[in-house]
């Protein structure tokens, strides 16, 4: 859905991690640190040895990335990240948008602040479940809305790249899993229109 641009301002977040002590750990429930989504050069909260009960994107479920398929310069695209899992309790997730030369691109919006929260990077933005956001007890899923405004010109096909938790609501890392997907939306072809005139004029410039 393409809306008309409207100035955001990004609220810089601090995430408050879960605690890894010899005592029973506790989670992430404001979200993890940035730069775990999985994209180049980061890791996911499997990778970094916290919610690694099981192997990376091995159980049965999953996170979906509802994305535009292309973009037009300027524009701005309600986004929805859905993260699933049957017997699973409670949610996370965490997305950013990157270039082909893996640069961030373009802006990411909160829309709602209830539930997702904006952190920034190395130079990428990233938006997360906050404590609310993790819609503890609700089960077999969990969706959050965002939006993200395309860059004012063309920089050719970016990605989209997520990571989701499924837990057991257990407060703790153990038996949890993580998922991760990619969207790509390509820079929307511009097709100019021609007139009939002017097709007959240019036929008549080449006799």
């Amino acid at each position: 859905m393409i809306r008309h641009r409207s100035p955001s301002r990004f609220a810089l977040c601090l995430s408050t991690c879960f605690l890894l002590e010899a005592a029973p750990a506790l989670a992430f429930s404001s979200g993890p640190p940035p730069g775990r989504t999985g994209a180049p050069g980061e890791l996911t909260c499997n990778a970094s040895g916290c919610h690694n009960s099981f192997t990376l994107d091995s159980g049965p479920g999953s996170i979906v990335i509802d994305a535009p398929l292309s973009y037009e310069p300027d524009a701005s695209y309600g986004l929805t990240i859905t993260v699933s899992e049957t017997g699973m309790q409670r949610w996370g997730f965490e997305i950013t948008v990157l270039d082909a030369e893996d640069n961030f691109v373009g802006q990411l919006v909160v829309t709602d602040p209830t539930n997702t929260q904006s952190l920034t990077d190395q130079g990428r933005d990233y938006i997360e479940h906050t404590s609310a956001g993790t819609q503890e007890g609700t089960p077999f899923g969990a969706s959050w809305g965002l939006a993200w405004d395309a860059p004012a010109t063309d920089v050719g096909p970016v990605t989209f790249y997520a990571a989701g938790n499924a837990t057991n609501a257990s407060h703790s890392p153990a038996g949890d899993q993580i998922y991760t997907t990619t969207a790509t939306a390509t820079a929307a072809t511009v097709i100019q229109s021609v007139s009939w005139s002017r097709i007959k004029s240019e036929g008549n410039r080449q006799r």
